[in-house]
């Protein structure tokens, strides 16, 4: 007999050469999603009472006699089921494609997401050296001052702008990933929220790769505005704060 589980596996479909009897022609197919696929032979049937099953499931019982594959009834199936086939195949191909879009995107950002990480920990690294010499009273009674500073804030200056670039790298891609419509609009809202966040991030890097710059070659009028900036960046962090919560995830 025909047995289906949530549309898949065998069921009858057509219905010609009525008798007087109450039987007719049908043919049994193999169904995915109750759309017939393949035709495994045609009978003429006859109904002989349904039955229920302790779950409430009504069945159709038959019985049956197989008869030649009915051709025209196949034909007749395939004509109606096809197209139906075709839409079902569609949706399904399109929706994988999209699938394999939102992955392929999602790689991507994380790659972009584990370089942008690994300069700025090399960058956050090498900056700890030179404010540790900043905030240093005794350094900045010392007369080795200035080249202490130098040194030390000289490579931290190339990590930021390493990191700035791989900011710059991380913007370029979220613009990318906005126009996909392929994205969900959940998706679509991290992203712009992840926007303003680097945003910040680009003009944090941006200030203070000119306070490693001024402490490279302190003069009283650049050192005159480092507090100042590094106020600003206190603020800023907030905000980014802000927008971590909006979307709820930790702030660093």
């Amino acid at each position: 007999m025909p047995y289906t589980l949530n549309g898949f596996g065998t069921r009858y479909y057509g219905r010609r050469e009525g008798g007087e009897d109450g039987s007719y022609i049908t043919t049994l197919w193999v169904t995915a999603l109750y759309i017939p696929l393949l035709p495994l032979g045609s009978y003429r049937v006859m109904p002989v009472g349904k039955g229920t099953n302790w779950i409430v499931h009504a069945s159709q019982s038959y019985m049956t006699r197989k008869v030649s594959l009915c051709w025209e009834q196949i034909w007749h199936v395939y004509m109606v089921g096809l197209p139906v086939l075709i839409l079902f195949g569609g949706l399904i191909w399109a929706s994988e494609k999209d699938d394999r879009k939102r992955k392929a995107f999602e790689n991507r950002f994380d790659a972009v997401d584990s370089t942008l990480a690994a300069a700025r920990g090399e960058a956050d690294r090498l900056q700890s050296g030179c404010w540790n010499i900043l905030k240093s009273s005794s350094q900045a009674r010392s007369s080795t001052f200035k080249t202490d500073l130098q040194e030390n804030c000289a490579p931290a200056t190339e990590a930021t702008e390493t990191y700035v670039k791989r900011i710059e790298d991380m913007q370029e891609l979220i613009e990318q990933g906005l126009l996909m419509s392929e994205l969900k609009e959940e998706e679509r809202a991290t992203l712009r929220a992840s926007r303003g966040i680097w945003k910040i991030r680009h003009h944090q890097g941006e200030e203070i790769k000119q306070i490693l710059g001024c402490l490279t070659d302190m003069t009283k009028d650049c050192a005159g505005k480092i507090d100042p900036v590094f106020a600003t960046l206190e603020k800023e962090d907030k905000d980014v704060c802000s927008i971590l919560a909006s979307i709820s995830e930790k702030c660093e």
